[in-house]
């Protein structure tokens, strides 16, 4: 019968009926259990609605509780002294900013205008400190030669600061301000410039006066021979052409003390400018010899077409070689003039620059800007900063080199 059952494919009527019952059930289980998920997977979704909102919730009222307690937010600095250059100096005399500063409230404002590059902008964490005060402290640095210490105590601000501040200011004026200020006579102003030269100056045809200064530094560990110089000490040299007004037309800085000032002539820009067209214009015939532009040097430069030195063998007392030395030397105090003003200003080179040697190449030309400036804008130099200098040539202490000193350097540039 089983048999029979399984073989045929014919199912009898009550069979058919169990069957069809059988998958209603099944699918009523089926119908229930899906309706049971639903409703579990509702209230699942629910619950975390419900956890969300309260989440939300929770954290709007810290948000609220934060905003009602809150304080503004700064950044903490070390509370600084500004008094002096915030409340005293402004109400300084001219004669006192003088003094600070070794130059005029007015040529201070040009020396800020040219420098607005300095600038900075107020970020939402700190104050910038503004153009005028970062003008300020490097040129106090320069005038006073005072330790980074001080300036910093006198300002209100650090010393990594004053550091940074015045070595920008320096790279500044030698970067972008020194081809403005520290240049030859232009072609077309060059037979002006030679009269004007020849009129304070005595000397015809004079372009400006030749000579080199040692300027006192500590010298580096490993070369400190090469920067002890003939007269005893560690120098650098400054190489530089000022004209009758006391004006740099060309500056050379950074050899050793111990070279001579030919050999430095020699390796420096200035043949190729002598040998350039400035030199070859505006010719003058005197007693029916052609006589073109020239440097004043004295006997350490070699003799050439376009630079005269002195007469080794002048002659007896009223000989025409006697006069020329005569009129020659001079003409060329002019130079001699122009490093004493530049010391007197700038009281950093005076007093012995202890810094890295190519720092101070860029502090010595920055000074050589900052004096054209003040010549240019006619801002005098005080006989009693000529006298100060004249008077610590004599009472000087000496440089040593930086091993001998541990390698105390200040830093600043």
């Amino acid at each position: 019968m089983a048999l029979s059952t399984l073989n045929n494919p014919v199912l009898d009527d009550e069979d058919e009926c169990n069957f069809w019952s059988m998958f209603a059930a099944h699918q009523a289980v089926l119908q229930r259990r899906r309706m049971l998920e639903q409703s579990v997977l509702a209230e699942i979704d629910e619950l975390l609605s419900e956890q969300k909102r309260a989440e939300r919730r929770r954290n709007r009222l810290v948000l609220a509780a934060a905003r009602l307690c809150s304080r503004e937010r700064h950044v903490w600095a070390y509370p600084r002294a500004r008094s002096w250059y915030e409340t005293t100096l402004p109400y300084f005399p001219e004669s006192t900013f003088r003094e600070n500063f070794r130059l005029d409230r007015s040529t201070f404002r040009y020396v800020v205008s040219v420098c607005e590059c300095m600038r900075r902008n107020n970020t939402n964490m700190r104050q910038a400190i503004p153009l005028e005060k970062r003008v300020a402290i490097a040129l106090y640095r320069l005038a006073t030669s005072a330790e980074d210490r001080t300036v910093a105590n006198l300002f209100g601000v650090s010393r990594s600061s004053v550091n940074i501040i015045f070595r920008e200011f320096c790279e500044v004026l030698v970067q972008r301000i020194e081809p403005r200020f520290v240049k030859f006579p232009r072609p077309n102003d060059l037979a002006e410039h030679l009269r004007q030269f020849a009129a304070v100056a005595g000397f015809p045809q004079g372009v400006g006066a030749l000579d080199g200064c040692h300027l006192e530094v500590c010298p580096p560990k490993d070369h400190d021979s090469d920067y002890h110089n003939y007269k005893g000490w560690y120098s650098t040299i400054l190489l530089a052409v000022p004209d009758h007004a006391y004006r740099f037309l060309y500056t050379n800085v950074g050899s050793p003390g111990r070279n001579h000032d030919s050999a430095v002539f020699q390796r420096s820009r200035l043949p190729g400018v002598l040998a350039g067209d400035l030199f070859r214009s505006e010719a003058k015939t005197f007693e029916g010899i052609s006589v073109g532009p020239v440097l004043l040097a004295d006997q350490a430069f070699p003799l050439q077409c376009h630079m005269m030195k002195p007469f080794p063998q002048p002659g007896s007392v009223g000989s025409p070689t006697r006069a020329f030395n005569y009129r020659l030397s001079s003409a060329r105090r002019v130079v001699e003039n122009a490093f004493g003003r530049l010391k007197a200003r700038f009281r950093i080179l005076h007093k012995g620059l202890e810094l890295d040697i190519e720092s101070v190449n860029t502090i010595v030309r920055a000074c050589c800007v900052l004096h054209n400036i003040c010549e240019q804008l006619n801002d005098r130099c005080e006989k009693n900063w000529l006298d100060t200098v004249q008077s610590d040539d004599k009472n000087r202490p000496q440089l040593s080199p930086l091993h001998q000193r541990g390698g105390a350097v200040r830093s600043g540039s």
